[in-house]
Order: C-alpha cells, then sequence, then structure tokens
C-alpha cells in the first residue's frame, strides 16, 4: 500500500480526504430540513422563537417563564439565524453544523500544529467527523456542540500563542469567556486543568510570563460580569451564584443534582464517543502503559517510580493528555450524569488518535489494523438485520450513498489501507441509514409539527385571531415541541382549567392538545359547565411516543404500535 510509505501525503491521497469530508458533511446536512426531537433541542429552539419575537436579546424566557439554567451565547447565535431563516427547523439546526464544520477546521490546524504532518490532521480530522459524539450533536443539537467548538479553539490558540506568537493567547481568553457565556466555568475548567497542569507538571512557569494573564483576566472578566449583571437584574444573587458555581460544580458536589454514582458511566460513554477508532485506540493506550511499567520497572518502591516519571515529564507538553485522560477521570466523580460532558473531550482524543494510529499504521501493526475491522463489521451485520426489525427499508439516498462508496473504491481502492476504508465507509452508510430511515421514523411520532399545520391552516382559511396559548392536557409539560411549532406558549390545562374557561369565555374558541385517556373527562368536565353552549372538535388524532429515549423494542415494527399513545387536536367553540 502507498499510503503509509510516504513521508508526505500525495495529491490523490489528499482527494480522498477532501472527497469523505464532504460526504459526510453533506450526508449531515439531510438533517438540516428534519423536526427537532424533544427534549431539550426544542426548549432551545423555543427560548430562541421567543427571543426574536420579543426583540429582547438579554433576558432569556423559556414557554413564557423566566429561564436559568443555561447562558446566553448559543441563543444569541440561534437568533441570528432565526432573525436571517425564520423560526424553522433550518434556522436551528443550520448554526450547528456550520459549528461543526468549523470545529473539524479547527482539529486540524491543532493537529498539524502540534505534529506537523498533515496525514495525521487529517485523521483527528476525520476521526471527529466519523464519530458518535459528534454525529449525536448534530442529530439532536444542544449547547454542547457549541461549547466543544470554542474549547477547541481555546486549545488551538493557545498552542499558537505558545508556538508562534504571544498575541494568539488574547483569542484563547476571548474563547475561553464565550464559552463561560455558552455552559458556564466548565469553558475555564478544561484549559485551567489542562494548561495549568502542564505548567504544573512540566515546572514551564516561564510561560505565565509569555501569557498576559493580567490582560486575560480582563478578557474572560468582561462577559461574565457582563451576564452575570442581567442575571441580577432578573433573579437577583441567586442567579450570578447558579451561573458561577452551582451550574456546574454543583453537579459534582451539590445534592440536588445527587443521582448516584457510577463511577464507569463516563468511560463506557467515552468509548461510545470515539467508537471508529476506539478499539485500536486502547489497544494502543494498552501497549503505551506496558511501555511505562517496562521503563520504570527498576525502581524500587511506587514512590521512586512516581518521582522518575515526574521528572522525565520535564519539559514535556502533555496538555492533550490532560485534556482528554485527566479530566475524564474528574468527570468520573460526578454526582450528575449526562453523555454530553464527555463530548468536551473527544476532539482532544480524535487528536491523540490522529498521532498514535498514523504512527502505527505506518509501521504496518496488524493488531492495531486487524483491531480497526471489529466495529465496523458488526455495523454492516446490523445494517443488513435492521430493516427487517425495524420495518424501515434503505431508501434512495442510501442507495446514492452506496454508488458513491463503490465509484471511490474503484478510483482508490491501490492507494489506501482497507482498514480505515472499511471503518469510514461502515459508520457513513449506518449514519445514511438514521439520517435517511431510523429517525424520520421516530420524528413522526412527535406529532407537533403536524398539529401545527393544522392550527395555521385553521387560523387562516377562518380569519381568527391566534390563540396566544395553546393548552395541553396529558402531555409533559417539558416538550416544548408544541409551543415551537405552533408557535405560542402552552400551558397544561389540568393546572390551569379556571384560566382556559376564561379565556374560552372571551376568544369563543380555543385549541388544545388532548392525550387519548384524558378525552372524556376533559369533555364531560366541559359540557357540565358550559352545557349546549358549546361545541368541540377533534381536528386530529396522533400517535405519540417520547421519542427521545425509545427503548429498543419500539424499533420493533411488530411490538411498535402496542407502545404508542394517541394524542388529539381538540378545537372548542362556545356559541
Amino acid at each position: 500500500m502507498e499510503l503509509y510509505s510516504l513521508s508526505q501525503i500525495s495529491k490523490k491521497e489528499k482527494l480522498f480526504y477532501v472527497i469523505l469530508t464532504l460526504i459526510f458533511i453533506v450526508l449531515y446536512a439531510f438533517y438540516l430540513p428534519q423536526d427537532i426531537m424533544d427534549i431539550d433541542s426544542t426548549q432551545y429552539a423555543e427560548i430562541t422563537r421567543e427571543m426574536v419575537e420579543n426583540h429582547d436579546y438579554f433576558k432569556i424566557r423559556d414557554n413564557g417563564r423566566k429561564y436559568l439554567d443555561k447562558p446566553i451565547m448559543t441563543f444569541w447565535i440561534l437568533s441570528f439565524s432565526f432573525n436571517i431563516f425564520g423560526a424553522n427547523n433550518f434556522a436551528y439546526r443550520f448554526p450547528a453544523l456550520l459549528m461543526a464544520v468549523i470545529s473539524l477546521i479547527g482539529i486540524f490546524k491543532l493537529a498539524y500544529l502540534l505534529y506537523q504532518k498533515e496525514r495525521k490532521a487529517w485523521f483527528a480530522m476525520l476521526f471527529y467527523l466519523s464519530s458518535p459524539a459528534l454525529f449525536t450533536m448534530l442529530t439532536s443539537p444542544i449547547i454542547d456542540i457549541y461549547l466543544t467548538t470554542f474549547v477547541i479553539f481555546v486549545f488551538l490558540f493557545y498552542y499558537y500563542g505558545l508556538l508562534k506568537n504571544d498575541r494568539y493567547f488574547y483569542l484563547m481568553y476571548l474563547f475561553i469567556g464565550i464559552g463561560f457565556i455558552t455552559k458556564g466555568p466548565i469553558s475555564l475548567a478544561l484549559p485551567l486543568l489542562a494548561i495549568g497542569g502542564n505548567i504544573i507538571i512540566t515546572r514551564n512557569f516561564d510561560i505565565l510570563k509569555r501569557m498576559h494573564l493580567l490582560y486575560g483576566i480582563i478578557i474572560i472578566s468582561i462577559p461574565i460580569l457582563f451576564w452575570s449583571y442581567l442575571l441580577y437584574k432578573d433573579f437577583g444573587i441567586f442567579g450570578p451564584y447558579f451561573f458561577l458555581y452551582l451550574q456546574s460544580f454543583g453537579r459534582f458536589f451539590s445534592k440536588i443534582y445527587d443521582t448516584g454514582w457510577n463511577p464507569f458511566y463516563f468511560y463506557y460513554t467515552f468509548i461510545y464517543s470515539i467508537l471508529p477508532f476506539s478499539l485500536p485506540f486502547i489497544i494502543i493506550l494498552f501497549y503505551k502503559l506496558k511501555e511505562i511499567k517496562k521503563q520504570y520497572s527498576n525502581a524500587e518502591n511506587i514512590k521512586t517510580k512516581i518521582i522518575n516519571i515526574y521528572n522525565d515529564l520535564y519539559k514535556k507538553d502533555v496538555v492533550l493528555y490532560l485534556w482528554v485522560f485527566f479530566i475524564l477521570i474528574l468527570l468520573s466523580f460526578s454526582k450528575f450524569r449526562l453523555p454530553q460532558y464527555i463530548f468536551w473531550l473527544v476532539p482532544g482524543a480524535c487528536i491523540v488518535a490522529g498521532n498514535w494510529l498514523e504512527e502505527y499504521l505506518s509501521k504496518k501493526n496488524k493488531t492495531i489494523i486487524n483491531s480497526f475491522y471489529f466495529i465496523p463489521t458488526f455495523l454492516f451485520i446490523l445494517l443488513l438485520y435492521l430493516p427487517f426489525y425495524t420495518g424501515e427499508q434503505f431508501t434512495f439516498l442510501f442507495y446514492i450513498y452506496l454508488f458513491l462508496i463503490l465509484l471511490i473504491l474503484f478510483f482508490f481502492y491501490k492507494t489506501f489501507d482497507y482498514s480505515l476504508i472499511y471503518t469510514f465507509f461502515a459508520f457513513l452508510l449506518f449514519y445514511c441509514y438514521i439520517i435517511s430511515s431510523l429517525y424520520p421514523m421516530l420524528i413522526k411520532y412527535q406529532p407537533a409539527s403536524k398539529i401545527a399545520q393544522i392550527i395555521f391552516k385553521l387560523e387562516l382559511e377562518k380569519n381568527r385571531n391566534n390563540n396566544k396559548i395553546l393548552y395541553t392536557y396529558g402531555i409533559p409539560f417539558s416538550h416544548r415541541s408544541y409551543a415551537f411549532y405552533t408557535k405560542r406558549i402552552t400551558r397544561p390545562y389540568s393546572l390551569k382549567k379556571a384560566q382556559f374557561i376564561n379565556e374560552l369565555k372571551v376568544e369563543k374558541h380555543k385549541f388544545i392538545v388532548v392525550q387519548e385517556i384524558f378525552f372524556k373527562s376533559f369533555e364531560n368536565e366541559l359540557f357540565q359547565y358550559f352545557g349546549k353552549d358549546l361545541k368541540i372538535n377533534i381536528l386530529g388524532k396522533f400517535p405519540y411516543y417520547k421519542v427521545s429515549k425509545p427503548s429498543l423494542y419500539f424499533f420493533n415494527n411488530n411490538k411498535r404500535e402496542k407502545m404508542l399513545k394517541y394524542v388529539y387536536l381538540v378545537e372548542v367553540l362556545l356559541n
């Protein structure tokens, strides 16, 4: 094979990487028009819709109420998109895809800056591009895709400042500040632990003089103080306290976030997040640890070993390893477990993997090469089985991508190592099946957008004023898809009966989404109150399921129907 016998990549090799990158990005773009999934994504979409509708870009309102859980940066980015494209699926998803592309550029530049080898940079970027972490963040875009991008550029500009020009440190501080008002102190904690830890371990304190720390503190503090002031105006002292401490560090120490400790949860999640290269990554990590053990086996005791390792790290750079492994260990102590916490580490893991795997593949290490085949083979077998299990067949898009893959293999099959091609193409086809078949199947059981279309059509045809509130009965209040797609706030009927009745008396008509099992009680209750003056029309019956957390059985086409609930879109008229 030519790929690993060359010190520099050829034009043909570079063309292959460019084509592979483009077909991944184009595939992800097919998510753009698809409905947004409850819970977090539709909540952020609704917050942004209200921000734009109210023309108030300094307060966060969720379904008409004050919102404290996340800072404002993501909503500023989304509101810019909403102002251009309107409040729709594309406007919500497009900034996430754009951030993904920007993050790929950052990873490529950082890997190339560190290793001065273009192939390692391409490997790092393609590992991230094909990772389940990025795919998950694009499937249901949440704040972490923005934070992760900013974190990448924090480390990129740290190394630009270290290796090129001190002025790049100012940009590092700027992205720390932006990340801080994206998801709180974690944007400062990550570089503080990785970069600060590296300075302590390597005793390279001279770098502190170059980093312009005083100016850095000022740059970081400006957005933090600005948002803290706005929170203080809205929530009093609890607003800044939540933003600066409870939101992030409370998940380690506060009882309100204590969901029980599982020390292995984040390790499993990490392996899943880097699945395309997880097995060779673990094997190489085992090799590295074995080499370290052998190197220091002659030491008299553990204390001497630690001292020897510490001395050998002098003036070496371990930022990436602290970013990935040290922070992973710290996360394992969190009392509150969410898989997206791992996503902040994945870019660093991809850069490390790009370096390690390029070196081992260039040596034609058979164990590493063969380890690539296991997971992709499982995916191919799964792909053949899924259409029978789910009832969702391969789409035209899937066959187009299969044809593109065969075409690429025809032109490039003599040039590249098959293990990498096999891996990337397996994940490409698997993601294609999810985007074109499984996700559309899931999202059709979230009926909010269909309900919204019926409401808009009726309001237009009958020349009615839009109800400012959509009521729901038996629908989880956290499901913001009804608010976002109908472009109005929602309220639970069970808690707001008096308000519903008063509004009906004034407006003479109301829309309400009722779960089927509650419809009879709802109907009887209203008829007892209004009598013959009331008319209730069922405008549609829709299958419903909590698609954000589907069970394995729900994917089974033969069992799915039994797991469905139904909701009615009801129009209530008063003479």
